[in-house]
C-alpha cells in the first residue's frame, strides 16, 4: 500500500532486464538499540513465528561503523534486524527495504534511468554487495546481491510496504518507481482515511483519522 495523492500518471516502463527474485527477498529495515536487539527479535519471532538467522557484529556500510546484524525470516515476511554499537553514518537509518536483486549493477542503472538518485554507490559488505538509491519524493531504498544466492521459503502472504511521499512529488515517484519495478497502479482512493494523529476523539481512547489519499501498486 503507498499512501499517495490520486492523479494516476502516464507511466512508460523502462526497457530493462527483470533484475527481481522474489518477495521473500524483499527485506524489511529494522534498527534497534543494542541492548533490545535480542528482546525485539525474540518477541518477533514469537508472535510471527519462523526462525532468527546467524547474529553477527559486522560492518555494513562503506565507512567505518560497527553494528549488530541478524536475519529474520517468518511467513509474513524477512527483516533484516541492525543494532549499531558506533553511530549510524547517514543515509543508514533512512531506508526501510532491502530488494535482493540478480545483478546490482544493472539494477542501479535501471534505476537512475527510471529518475532515481544514488546515495550510496555500489560497496562491498561481508556477504556481497550493497547500494543506497532514493526515488523522487525522497523515499530510500537499498539494494542488495549476495556472492552466495540464500534460498528462503517462499511467503504465506505477501507484506505491503507503505510510504508516505509529499503531493508534490507524487506523481514523479509513482512514475518513476513503476517505471523500474515494472509495476502497476491497482487501485486508487482519493479519500482514504489515514494514520492516527494521537489526538482523542472521546473518553474511550479511540482517535481521530486524518483524510489522505491511497494508491496502491503492484510490482
Amino acid at each position: 500500500m503507498v499512501l499517495l495523492p490520486w492523479s494516476t500518471p502516464n507511466i512508460a516502463h523502462a526497457a530493462t532486464a527483470n533484475i527481481a527474485v522474489g518477495p521473500q527477498y524483499d527485506s524489511t529495515h529494522v534498527y534497534v538499540a543494542p541492548e533490545d536487539f535480542d528482546r525485539f527479535v525474540a518477541s518477533f519471532v514469537a508472535t510471527f513465528a519462523g526462525s532468527a538467522g546467524k547474529q553477527g557484529v559486522v560492518t555494513v556500510t562503506p565507512t567505518p561503523s560497527s553494528t549488530i546484524s541478524q536475519p529474520v525470516a517468518t511467513p509474513v515476511g524477512l527483516l533484516s534486524v541492525f543494532g549499531f554499537k558506533t553511530p549510524v553514518p547517514y543515509p543508514f537509518g533512512a531506508e526501510r527495504t532491502g530488494y535482493l536483486v540478480t545483478d546490482i549493477d544493472a539494477a542501479i542503472s535501471a534505476a537512475r534511468a527510471a529518475g532515481a538518485d544514488v546515495l550510496v554507490a555500489p560497496f562491498n559488505d561481508p556477504i556481497g554487495r550493497d547500494a543506497i538509491i532514493q526515488w523522487p519524493g525522497g523515499v530510500n531504498m537499498q539494494f542488495y546481491w549476495h556472492t552466495t544466492p540464500p534460498s528462503y521459503p517462499a511467503l504465506q502472504t505477501i507484506p505491503e510496504n507503505r510510504v508516505y511521499v509529499s503531493p508534490e512529488r507524487v506523481t514523479a515517484f509513482t512514475r518513476s518507481f513503476l517505471a523500474f519495478s515494472h509495476g502497476k497502479i491497482v487501485s486508487d482512493v482519493a479519500h482514504a482515511p489515514g494514520i492516527e494523529i494521537g489526538r482523542p476523539t472521546d473518553t474511550s481512547g479511540g482517535f481521530e483519522l486524518t483524510r489522505c489519499s491511497a494508491r496502491w501498486l503492484y510490482w
